[in-house]
């Protein structure tokens, strides 16, 4: 009984020294997060914005130039839900602009995402 615990526990030692394939992905290659949300004020009335109306299906592009924004060759793209939100997942840490709009709202501008990091990004349009 003796030698089954020491041989169990020296079993235990060792596979906890080891790293997964996926470990070692996430170590290597860890990813950002981009959470957009697109809300609506009336800034004459709510200055600060508290009762904000969400922007339902804007369109979220992301590109990886500001050239290839200009010619709107982007890499991800994606629809706000009812909540005017939208997560954009592993993405590569870097610099990147995006671009929002729907019918009759339009937006552009910069990010730089971290690796391991959700950036929430809030686009306000001021009525």
């Amino acid at each position: 009984m003796k030698y089954l615990f020491i041989l169990f526990s020296i079993f235990i030692i060792s596979c906890s020294n080891e790293l997964s394939d996926d470990m070692i992905d996430i170590i290597e290659d860890p990813k950002a997060i981009l959470s957009f949300r697109v809300i609506s004020c009336e800034a004459a009335i709510d200055p600060s914005c508290q009762n904000a109306t969400p922007i339902d299906l804007a369109s979220v592009y992301l590109f990886e130039s500001e050239n290839d924004q200009t010619y709107g060759e982007y890499i991800q793209q994606g629809l706000t839900n009812m909540e005017g939100r939208l997560i954009l997942n592993n993405i590569t840490p870097g610099t990147y602009y995006y671009t929002i709009q729907n019918d009759t709202l339009s937006e552009m501008d910069v990010i730089i995402a971290q690796s391991n990091v959700t950036h929430n990004i809030e686009i306000i349009f001021a009525e």
